[in-house]
């Protein structure tokens, strides 16, 4: 709910050079902070209680409802039409929740049949019959093709619309927003699985995790001070992409040098390139896509903005993350074959431990060939995804040259 509103009110308080900034800003300031977000929730794990990555909400939040009433101007448009959009809303929520719940789960349930027994409350599905997760993307995508008839029906008759689909005629924004979702697609799922090796396979702490990470949240917030200038000299559509070719190869760097025993240190440059380019690429493209929409509708728009970029990192989460489970469970298999002496029982055993796992029992293996295989495969896949990751951000890369040229701010 917040992410729409601070956009919509950047793009309705700032015009022309104030907006480039302020979007620089914006987009700075939100990446930096995710990606202090696991130092900070790192710390607060290892010196207090995992419950107080949720504690540490309300103080924050007091003190931004506290800011809100004192140094922002209301910014929505009283001619508006008013009203809720009750049926928009639950046919969006059932469609991207199935969607994603297909994603996330359809190894561990099965993508045709039922691998494993499904219990929801009163809710029975047994293994054997047809998977449960064929059936929750039929619901997933019925319910989205059913919105945006219901969404067109509403606009037709005047009533007040979850979205405005008029929007995706504006070219600006229609590509804007195809290429932040296949961005997104990359940049969240890369920052699900990495924390995942450093702590499972090299075993870091939670806190020594963040500290590394750091090195992307150092790249996001330089990157701010740098875009308005860009922006000025080369466009917003050129420091976006600027940006996200930054952020390939930045990811590129992470693939080429993780291995088993790699160094925090040696992620650092990777890091680095890669929080330079989510600095540059967030905020002027979030600029660019609202770019040519009306300040009246600039709500709607920065609604629709923002759910596409969440709805892009849930399914980035979803493919990267699936796509990490099942490949360090084949490879540690695999590389469990290899070792001799070793049981078949143990090693499936083994192997499904590291799979469950997420690769985190690997640093608790006693050394020797066991640990070192299954080091290998959670590295191999970790590389395996860094790799993913880039080829999404490249593919939303290519999506930015249908955006029209725009000058540079005056």
């Amino acid at each position: 709910m917040v992410l729409p509103a601070t956009l919509s009110s950047v793009n309705a308080l700032f015009t022309g050079h104030e907006r480039a900034i302020a979007f620089a800003i914006w987009g700075s300031t939100i990446g930096g902070v995710a990606a202090l977000g696991p130092l900070v929730g790192g710390w607060l794990t290892t010196d207090f209680s995992w419950r107080w990555a949720f504690f540490v909400n309300v103080p924050v939040g007091v003190l931004i409802v506290v800011g809100i009433a004192l140094f922002i101007p209301e910014t929505s448009q009283p001619e508006a039409a008013r009203g809720t959009d009750l049926a928009g809303n639950a046919l969006v929520t059932l469609g991207f929740a199935a969607l994603v719940a297909a994603l996330i789960e359809g190894a561990r349930y099965g993508w045709w049949t039922a691998l494993t027994p499904l219990r929801l409350g009163a809710l029975h599905w047994p293994s054997g019959w047809i998977s449960p997760i064929p059936v929750a993307t039929v619901v997933g995508l019925t319910s989205l093709a059913a919105f945006v008839v219901v969404e067109r029906g509403r606009r037709r008759v005047g009533r007040p619309v979850l979205v405005d689909l008029s929007l995706f005629s504006i070219r600006s924004f229609s590509a804007g927003n195809l290429a932040a979702l296949v961005v997104s697609l990359g940049e969240f799922g890369v920052l699900f699985v990495l924390p995942l090796f450093l702590q499972g396979v090299r075993g870091y702490s939670a806190l020594g995790t963040g500290t590394i990470l750091l090195a992307l949240a150092s790249g996001t917030l330089v990157a701010g001070g740098l875009t308005p200038q860009l922006a000025r000299r080369i466009s917003a559509r050129g420091v976006a992409r600027l940006g996200l070719a930054l952020e390939a190869v930045g990811l590129s760097l992470l693939a080429l040098v993780i291995g088993p025993n790699v160094g925090g240190w040696t992620l650092v440059p990777g890091l680095l390139v890669y929080g330079l380019g989510v600095g540059m690429a967030t905020a002027q493209l979030t600029g660019v896509i609202l770019a040519d929409v009306p300040v009246a509708q600039s709500g709607s728009a920065s609604g629709v903005q923002s759910t596409v970029r969440q709805v892009g990192s849930a399914l980035g989460i979803a493919i990267l993350g699936t796509v990490y489970v099942v490949d360090i469970g084949r490879r540690t298999l695999a590389g469990l074959a290899r070792v001799p002496g070793l049981a078949t029982p143990a090693r499936d055993a083994l192997a499904a431990a590291v799979r469950a796992s997420g690769g985190a029992v690997v640093h608790t293996l006693p050394p020797g060939p066991v640990a070192e295989a299954a080091a290998r495969a959670v590295a191999t896949t970790t590389r395996l995804d860094a790799a993913l990751a880039a080829l999404f951000i490249l593919v939303g890369l290519a999506a930015t040259f249908r955006l029209p040229r725009q000058s540079p701010p005056a």
